[in-house]
């Protein structure tokens, strides 16, 4: 692909990061002053704080989309996106993530000088719920300037590289996403970069969400930001388990049975909690919601008793029972006639493979 987009590097230097001077001069000269950055980070860990480090560096300020963050229910320019509502992926909630990215900011800010600190500008966090178009996503994208209200030249898309990139010595376009080298040929510019900690490359959140709230806080190679993490998982499996005798049937029937209430008590608190949370607060709303998930409940093979190894990193029934929400979810709507969605069949049995054997799990 030939461009003339700009597309701003980053290097490692014998473990030291180095952003390319291209960046740099582009910062100085106030060209670049924002990098838009899409990220789910469910949950935040230490390569995405890195990224933010860099941007920070380099005197440029994150806009942060937060991704995948549909309800049951979501109408973007009229049309229903619900289907892409996906708790087992995503159990913290667009506030939840909204804390987490400000407090990130604020800590880094906390650590630069008030010549640094006075190129920098606020961080703007946007809500930007999946679509499963990639040309309407790549709109979004450009858009997102206009909707902050600044410059669209002083943005750049930022995209990390990943290690296998790296170790093919591609060149710097051919390591760009799909979706990042459609924004560059849209004309924004790609700033790409790397994690100074090469281990932080490839980093995977999945098997982070099922790490009890305990161990979730004791990770601290990988997570951050684990105690609020705890916080939350130790208060949404308290929410779980005191709205659960009011999740009813039209007939007032719990859709819980006592063993799987009594199952859900002994399991340990996890982010698998939150998602739960998530889907009875959608099932309150949203009666579709409830349908599917009473249709789940009543399935023999729905255990949600801890079912994983016997220390503090806990996979249980509830990590399936979400997983299969997903995936019903996911179904139902398309049965609506909704826009066509990504075959989460296979990708939910990739993440589950993923996480069995990060656990060792048979």
């Amino acid at each position: 692909m030939k461009t003339t987009t700009p597309i701003y590097q980053s290097v490692n230097n014998d473990g030291n990061f180095i952003p390319i001077e291209a960046v740099n001069e582009a910062a100085r000269n106030n060209i670049i002053k924002y990098a838009i950055f899409p990220s789910r980070m469910q949950p935040m860990h230490k390569g995405h704080f890195e990224c933010l480090e860099t941007m920070a560096s380099a005197g440029i300020t994150p806009i942060f989309l937060i991704g995948s963050c549909n309800e049951s229910e979501e109408v973007l320019d009229g049309k229903n996106y619900g289907q892409f509502f996906q708790p087992s992926k995503n159990p913290l909630t667009f506030q939840q993530q909204q804390v987490l990215r400000f407090k990130a900011w604020d800590d880094i800010l906390s650590k630069l000088t008030d010549v640094q600190k006075d190129k920098l500008g606020n961080p703007f966090v946007i809500r930007f719920p999946d679509v499963g178009n990639k040309d309407k996503w790549i709109k979004m994208v450009n858009a997102v300037p206009e909707q902050c209200k600044i410059d669209k030249n002083s943005c750049a898309y930022f995209y990390v590289a990943k290690d296998v990139d790296q170790k093919n010595n591609k060149s710097a376009i051919e390591s760009l996403s799909k979706y990042a080298k459609d924004i560059l040929a849209s004309g924004m510019p790609v700033w790409q970069g790397l994690n100074k900690t090469s281990e932080y490359n490839n980093i995977s959140a999945t098997p982070l969400r099922v790490l009890s709230s305990d161990c979730l806080e004791q990770t601290c190679e990988t997570v951050v930001y684990g105690d609020q993490l705890k916080k939350w998982a130790d208060e949404a499996k308290d929410q779980v388990l005191n709205e659960i005798p009011k999740v009813a049937d039209a007939n007032g029937k719990n859709l819980f049975s006592e063993k799987q209430n009594q199952d859900l008590g002994n399991c340990p608190a996890s982010l698998q909690f939150c998602s739960l949370l998530r889907i009875i607060r959608e099932a309150e709303k949203n009666s579709c919601v409830k349908e599917e998930l009473a249709k789940l409940l009543k399935h023999d093979d729905v255990d949600l008793s801890i079912a994983g190894s016997a220390d503090e990193k806990n996979i249980c029934g509830m990590q399936k029972l979400n997983m299969q929400f997903d995936k019903a979810w996911l179904e139902h709507k398309q049965s609506k006639s909704n826009p066509p969605a990504h075959n989460l069949e296979q990708v939910m049995s990739a993440v589950w493979k993923r996480v069995s054997s990060f656990f060792k799990i048979n």
